[in-house]
């Protein structure tokens, strides 16, 4: 599988009456942004919107943040802490 693919459990995803939506934000105007921002703002205002840290990294450790991206060893987020 190219690191462009993905594999999906789609007999979970179905059984657990799971929807999947995806935008390419990249190509949105800011008018076309907002509303879904606002969105999330709101989800995790109301802690509606699960997420997982996996780790948490100083930001002189980038490039090890990178590798791991890359490589898809973490199960979550990877979180750059920049303070």
């Amino acid at each position: 599988m190219s690191a462009q693919q993905s594999r999906l459990p789609s007999l979970a995803l179905m059984s657990l009456n799971i929807r999947l939506s995806f935008a390419f934000i990249y190509e949105l105007t800011a008018a076309e942004r907002a509303p879904g921002l606002a969105e999330i703002a709101r989800l995790l205002t109301d802690d509606s919107l699960i997420h997982t840290v996996a780790q948490q990294l100083p930001l002189d450790r980038i490039v090890e943040a990178h590798e791991m991206v890359e490589n898809g060893t973490l199960q979550g987020n990877l979180v750059l802490n920049i303070a």
